[in-house]
């Protein structure tokens, strides 16, 4: 029986990743650098695979302004790119009813809490929330299952009892190793990962309603 659920934040609640690469992506056609899209989309749910998209631009003389303001103009790009995003298709309403049936709901993030709680607020969604663990809370990140076991001792359950929901392949082994069940909703930038390991792979949660869940589990 399924007693509490655990989202992660970019690419699940908001589409953050595709916003981020394409607001680089535009950076690099400013500067006539080839996009590194494998690159990008390789790092995705990664946050220990060492790549700065900046390091391809620090150091080139041909900046359309000097680098502290050419790196600043990116940075806000990415904001605003991040901030145009809605809350992705389900994600209130599978909210909405597991407050009304009383199931304890929290974040397991690979990102840091200066990022995710800054959007959860700005959405309106933080107080909803009953725990927040991202990766400056946790040793290891996802794949590690550090940010899962963390929510697990906060709400004092079982993974067999906790139902994650992911969008990239690691989350989805982050929450496994953790013995959890795990429904997997790829995005546009990481629908090309392996998702055999998730119980189930939707295309969003309002095609899969949260009651059908929990009654499959």
């Amino acid at each position: 029986m399924i007693k509490a659920l655990i989202f992660d934040f970019d690419g699940l609640i908001i589409d953050t990743e595709s916003a981020i690469i394409e607001a680089w992506r535009k950076a690099y056609v400013l500067c006539r650098i080839e996009f590194p899209v494998d690159r990008f989309n390789a790092v995705v749910g990664h946050a220990d695979i060492p790549f700065n998209p900046w390091d391809d631009f620090k150091d080139r003389n041909d900046l359309p302004m000097p680098p502290d303001q050419w790196k600043e103009h990116i940075d806000q790009s990415v904001l605003r790119a991040v901030e145009a995003k809605p809350v992705l298709p389900g994600v209130l309403q599978t909210i909405e009813i597991a407050k009304d049936r009383k199931l304890p709901i929290g974040v397991a993030s690979n990102s840091k809490h200066d990022w995710v709680d800054s959007h959860l607020k700005r959405l309106g969604l933080f107080d909803q929330f009953d725990a927040i663990r991202c990766r400056d809370d946790v040793q290891k990140p996802k794949p590690s299952p550090d940010v899962y076991l963390a929510l697990l001792d906060f709400f004092n359950l079982k993974g067999e009892n906790t139902l994650a929901f992911e969008d990239s392949s690691t989350g989805v082994l982050a929450a496994k190793k953790a013995g959890l069940h795990c429904v997997a909703i790829p995005g546009p930038a990481t629908a090309s990962g392996n998702f055999r390991q998730a119980d189930f792979v939707i295309r969003s949660l309002a095609e899969q309603p949260l009651l059908d869940l929990l009654e499959a589990f």
